[in-house]
């Protein structure tokens, strides 16, 4: 009984918080739909994605592209981008209420915006473009149609990517308080696990150092045996949120964590700047995510994280001291923004035991808030004062082929730190082709660099496995359909490079400049030829690809189109 009444005043302070914490400008805004038919998404703001937030809601277009794209209130046409990949085809419109939204992934723009990117792209012989225009070159009202739903950049299924960006900040807030009353949810998050962490050298958990796992089931965390534990704890969560109609899943928005009734820590994914993107990676447990791609919330945080939708309610960043023998009751409040909540309780039993001695090696200690320089034979590593996040112990190896180790498991820097490594054996002459590799899972991964005096030097955003790649393969390009060159009237080419990467491309068609278009999801790059004007007859065609150490590839071809 006491349990259900507690819960209910939680539910009642939940709410209060939910009515409450809206921006006051959210609140008094208004938007239409970007579409003419029901919304149901298939991604949410502030999804956890490797290195970043997801800064919007992706919008599902019932599998299919070409559906018109609204402009949801009046403005004007600010931005217009293409690339690669990322957001494909995007548009911004800066509106009077304080806003501006953005639309991805599109799959064509309003003719007078398409004529201005395409003579931007010719004039400049570009396919990526990015350009800003004036209040008064595009100026929209509500309703307008402004492009057409697609399936470019970074996107493996159609679908609108649309977000909502405070102007004068640029920061991305949940477009979902503004289209709540146009999406149905009456379905909670659901969690699939919980893992507690001693603090190293502060706490044990059933006796070990080592983080301890408990799976959940049928809405409740498994404790087949008592978990003791002493010193210093902490906790996180893997879950996602779901909503009505969809078998998609989605980030939680609210997660909160009591102990016996005190609430210890919380986090708010309603906002964030993109500079706060890469601290993502300490909120959660990033080795965990890289070695079986769980992602968990921790509800600890470390110092020099300062995520502002983060909060700690005691004085040690979301850490329990377990100092009684006695039963500490755990309990996790999951929300998502329509207020639907679970609960996963656990208990920890307090079991006094001798802490282990953790003496560190002062000679790879870093601690943070200062900077530090490593020197070696063969090599240099500084940090800036605000590289890390918390104080880290480095684990350095040298292997007899100059690979280099400072992290067992690759450990985010909060700033780049700069690497210089020493060229021991001279394998080339053009001292271009030299670059740093990560070494991950058994891959090399360029991470760039150039070279000075015998050394070759990056910047990383991650301590982890280095050594110096020489690259001297050009680019790979192999013809794709040729057969339906002729009736398709689309020239299209795979690119490849097994090296450093491809770092840009041209495509000429009888020795003018063409507008080549590529998607680095599938390597593929293509020309619509009646798009660009080749008229029907015999053709050449010329495709050059350089990669990033300067690796060029050619491929000539005749075609009759």
């Amino acid at each position: 009984m006491r349990e259900i009444v507690n819960d209910l005043k939680i539910l009642v302070l939940g709410l209060v918080v939910l009515l409450t914490c809206l921006p006051f400008s959210a609140q008094e805004a208004r938007f239409s739909s970007p579409f003419d038919f029901p919304l149901l998404l298939s991604a949410n703001f502030g999804e956890l994605r490797a290195g970043h937030f997801h800064g919007g809601l992706d919008i599902k277009t019932q599998n299919t592209i070409g559906w018109p794209v609204h402009s949801v209130a009046d403005g004007y046409i600010s931005r217009a981008t293409v690339s690669n990949g990322g957001y494909g085809n995007g548009l911004y419109i800066t509106h009077t209420n304080g806003y501006t939204t953005v639309y991805g992934h599109l799959d064509s723009f309003s003719a007078p915006v398409a004529e201005r990117i395409r003579q931007y792209q010719y004039e400049h012989e570009t396919y990526v473009t990015d350009i800003t225009f004036s209040p008064d070159e595009f100026p929209v009202k509500e309703g307008e149609v402004v492009a057409l739903s697609g399936n470019t950049g970074y996107s493996f299924g159609p679908h609108l990517h649309f977000e909502v960006r405070i102007t004068e900040t640029d920061e991305p807030v949940d477009p979902l308080q503004f289209f709540s009353d146009r999406i149905t949810d009456n379905v909670p998050p659901r969690a699939s696990s919980v893992m507690l962490y001693p603090k190293k050298g502060k706490g044990l958990v059933a006796g070990t150092d080592e983080k301890y796992y408990m799976e959940v089931k049928d809405g409740r965390v498994q404790q087949p045996t008592v978990v003791k534990a002493w010193g210093k704890v902490g906790a996180a969560i893997a879950a996602h949120d779901y909503m009505t109609g969809t078998t998609n899943y989605y980030g939680v928005r609210y997660v909160k964590l009591y102990v016996d009734d005190v609430l210890v820590s919380e986090s708010e994914v309603d906002r964030f700047s993109f500079d706060e993107n890469p601290m993502l990676d300490s909120w959660t447990d990033y080795a965990e995510r890289l070695q079986t791609g769980a992602w968990y919330m921790c509800s600890t945080f470390a110092p020099g994280n300062s995520l502002r939708m983060l909060k700690a309610h005691n004085d040690d960043y979301g850490w329990v001291t377990i100092d009684e023998e006695r039963d500490y009751r755990f309990r996790y409040e999951l929300c998502d923004y329509y207020g639907n909540r679970a609960i996963y309780r656990f208990t920890v039993r307090g079991e006094r035991q001798d802490l282990p001695v953790v003496l560190p090696n002062y000679f790879y200690y870093l601690s943070a808030g200062e900077p530090h320089i490593l020197s070696w034979r063969d090599l240099t590593l500084w940090l800036p004062e605000d590289a890390l996040y918390e104080d880290l112990q480095l684990d350095v190896e040298t292997s007899e082929n100059d690979v280099k180790q400072f992290c067992r498991v690759p450990t985010p820097l909060k700033a780049n730190a700069e690497l210089r490594l020493q060229v021991n054996k001279p394998l080339v002459a053009d001292k271009s082709k030299y670059c740093i590799a990560e070494v991950y899972n058994g891959s090399l991964i360029c991470r760039g660099g150039r070279y000075e005096y015998g050394w070759v030097k990056t910047t990383i955003d991650r301590l982890g496995t280095y050594t110096v790649m020489v690259d001297t393969i050009p680019p790979r390009i192999v013809p794709h359909q040729q057969a339906t060159w002729m009736n398709d009237g689309v020239l299209s080419f795979k690119l490849g490079d097994v090296g450093s990467g491809i770092s840009s491309y041209r495509g000429t068609v009888d020795g003018e400049w063409k507008l080549f278009k590529f998607s680095s999801k599938d390597m593929l790059l293509w020309c619509n030829l009646s798009e660009e004007n080749v008229p029907r007859g015999n053709h050449t065609a010329e495709i050059t690809v350089t990669d990033l150490c300067g690796n060029v590839s050619t491929y000539d071809v005749e075609f009759e189109y």
